[in-house]
């Protein structure tokens, strides 16, 4: 999988402002292990086994969340040839994304 990403980041087929994009939308996956401490958390406010299985639920796709990324990162290659616009999108959307929640988190981090 490392092979794969970083053929694509040097592959000349694509221009270069395209393979930067591409790969600063990968940088999110470096706060992966403060999230993943981080989810641990949520099951301290469960009672009751519908509200432990969702929330299990739900701490398994805050987890996955690279996974997600790294699909988002394929599927921009895999579409670049036929729908550029698409997928010039998708790393701007995950870029706008991970913008959004690092902003919020600051602004509330001010106010408390």
């Amino acid at each position: 999988m490392l092979k794969s990403i970083l053929h694509l980041l040097t592959d000349e087929r694509y221009p270069k402002w395209f393979r930067l994009l591409n790969g600063f939308s990968l940088t999110p996956i470096l706060a992966w292990p403060i999230i993943a401490f981080a989810s641990t958390y949520l099951l301290e406010f469960t009672e009751g086994l519908f509200i432990d299985t969702v929330t299990s639920l739900v701490i398994a796709l805050v987890n996955f969340y690279p996974l997600y990324l790294l699909r988002m990162f394929l599927y921009s290659f895999q579409t670049y040839s036929e729908r550029k616009q698409l997928a010039v999108f998708t790393p701007l959307f995950v870029l706008g994304v991970s913008s959004f929640i690092v902003i919020h988190l600051l602004f509330l981090m001010q106010t408390s």
